[in-house]
């Protein structure tokens, strides 16, 4: 008889473990608390506004994004059925990425004809990346020079001194001129790479990826799907794991996990005390520390971690602009350095397979400008008060005027035909409420989060916050966690079935990088600095700092900071030079 495996939370972990289970025999049941599946990434469909036999207009949390590194979500995708293929063939990919300043909106084409296997390389990049914005040579050398050394330090070196410290601190972000740190801060369209809150290893990985990715011939680009995403991909994924006898409980909150000893022994959903042989949890940060006893902080050190993460979280709420007709922005993600609140948008009609107009609303509506809201705290000087005190109508506008300083003549208001804001807000007390807090990876988080095999006998954890390779709060992070979670059940049942897939990053940046990452375990080991900062192979520096204690500044220990592309080059040959090449 098949093992009973309760999933609790039907979000995007949710679903690959309950996937990957009902894959492999075992019987599986998902209880979520909502009425439909897939967590923050469902779409959230506006009540009342199709007409004609069209669908209601389509909103999101926030649009879809899925980076080249999404390898996890991406190969689920592919095993989920539709018609012509699979849900991975509904993705397209960006041929261009914008920056959409009050100066003028820049566009950078996505398919660069080039390849990495040198170490200046990446420099080149980080000069190309710019080039079109009038930041200095020496910021973009110095960025550079930081990204080098991160890009050629050991995974040892990463976690024991960079997740101490945040990105900003490591990549000193106080000592470029003002334009140059508005484009350091524009990963916060990410949420989880917020720079001065994000620990250097978690963003300096993310960094470098985007940048090996930006030059990689052959390189899958950046996608979005055809469609709203719960059409598209959420609702196929729901048919087709039913169609492997996977049920669906809705409209349930967990509110408490039965402990006994060192299992579960039961999980009570409303007022029902649910039972199975193992149990994944699904459930976002906020929702399990809610559930988490002082008895299951004490059985096991993971939750114990998992509490401490109470003030690791931040906003990140989408909205929507439906308008007449397509703005003719970028074909692809844009970012908006100069924006109070951290805004990126993507042009959502140019990538579907269905006019807009003919398919949802009442026929006006012929494109929609998707945006993610990522700084609820900074004040809005026309407003005079930050995102987390305004109205539900005064965010909207805020969130389209600073849309319009970046845009200029491409918006106008009368192509637009209505806003939707993110339903997971809410103004029950007059003030924003956010019910879908994000982590954004503070310094030293990662040593309280928890893997996805805890010590209690019979539970994993499977959700964004789970230590991965991904080591982001992202749709990415989640399915490898529940990949690893169910690799976990396989290996407590002592399974014969195959495991789940887990991918590593790829940071295959040439032999010459590889070599500097082996120097570098090394001079770790031996506790001695980076080769950058004692590029004559001479050690000292003193001890490197363990985790827990205050790092020093990321320029300490001497060293030599770059002024021009110049320098960069110099400070190859030198290391060239020790290594033998």
């Amino acid at each position: 008889m098949p093992k009973r495996i309760v999933v609790l939370g039907g979000g995007i972990g949710g679903m690959t473990a309950a996937h990957e289970l009902a894959s492999r025999g075992f019987e599986v049941d998902v209880y979520e608390e909502t009425s439909d599946v897939g967590g923050k990434a469902k779409s959230q469909f506006l009540e009342g506004t199709g007409t004609g036999g069209r669908e209601n207009l389509p909103g999101e949390h926030g649009f879809r994004f899925f980076p080249s590194f999404y390898r996890h979500v991406i190969d689920t995708m592919q095993r989920i059925p539709v018609e012509k293929g699979t849900v991975a063939d509904r993705l397209r990919e960006s041929q261009e990425m914008g920056m959409a300043e009050k100066s003028g909106i820049f566009v950078f084409d996505r398919h660069p004809p080039e390849d990495v296997g040198e170490f200046v390389k990446l420099t080149n990049t980080v000069d190309k990346f710019f080039t079109r914005t009038e930041v200095s040579e020496r910021d973009m050398a110095r960025f550079s020079y930081f990204m080098l050394r991160f890009l050629a330090s050991c995974d040892e070196r990463r976690e024991a001194d960079f997740e101490q410290v945040s990105f900003w601190d490591f990549v000193e972000g106080d000592s470029y001129e003002p334009k140059f740190q508005k484009y350091i801060k524009t990963p916060r369209f990410m949420v989880a790479m917020d720079p001065r809150h994000g620990s250097a290893r978690t963003i300096g990985t993310k960094a470098c990826q985007i940048l090996l990715d930006f030059v990689r011939n052959g390189t899958r680009t950046d996608a979005v799907l055809d469609g709203p995403t719960s059409e598209r991909w959420l609702r196929p994924w729901r048919t087709h794991l039913e169609s492997l006898g996977v049920r669906f409980h809705y409209g349930d909150a967990v509110t408490e996990l039965l402990l006994d000893g060192k299992r579960l022994k039961g999980a009570r959903i409303g007022t029902e005390v649910v039972t199975g042989d193992h149990y994944v949890l699904a459930l976002p940060l906020d929702r399990v520390q809610a559930v988490i006893s002082d008895a299951l902080a004490g059985a096991d050190p993971d939750f114990a971690g998992i509490r401490r993460l109470a003030n690791a979280t931040s906003w990140m709420c989408g909205a929507q602009f439906f308008l007449k007709t397509d703005p003719k922005i970028c074909h692809g993600h844009v970012a908006f350095p100069d924006s109070y609140w951290a805004l990126s948008s993507v042009s959502q009609g140019q990538f579907w397979s269905n006019e807009v107009a003919a398919r949802y609303g009442d026929g006006s509506v012929g494109d929609i400008l998707s945006v993610d809201i990522s700084d609820w705290d900074t004040v809005a000087p026309r407003l005079g008060k930050a995102a987390r005190d305004c109205t539900y109508d005064e965010i909207l506008e805020e969130v389209w005027m600073q849309l319009t300083d970046g845009l200029g003549s491409r918006l106008s208001r009368d192509n637009l035909v209505r806003a939707h804001l993110d339903y997971n807000v809410s103004f029950d007390t007059g003030r924003p409420i956010n019910r879908t807090p994000l982590l954004v990876h503070p310094p030293g988080s990662w040593w309280n989060r928890p893997g996805a095999v805890p010590d209690i006998e019979n539970v994993v954890i499977a959700s964004d916050y789970v230590k991965t390779n991904t080591d982001l709060a992202s749709m990415e992070g989640a399915n490898e966690a529940a990949r690893r979670a169910v690799n976990g059940i396989l290996a407590r049942e002592d399974s014969a079935a195959q495991p789940c897939d887990v991918y590593q990053m790829d940071e295959d940046a040439g032999p010459f990088m590889d070599a500097m990452k082996k120097l570098d375990r090394l001079r770790f080991l031996a506790q001695t600095p980076h080769v950058f900062l004692d590029p004559a192979g001479a050690g000292g520096g003193g001890p490197r700092p363990g985790p827990g204690s205050n790092p020093p500044p990321p320029s300490s220990g001497g060293g030599f900071f770059p002024e021009t592309f110049e320098d960069i080059k110099s400070i190859e040959r030198r290391v060239r030079g020790l290594l033998g090449f």
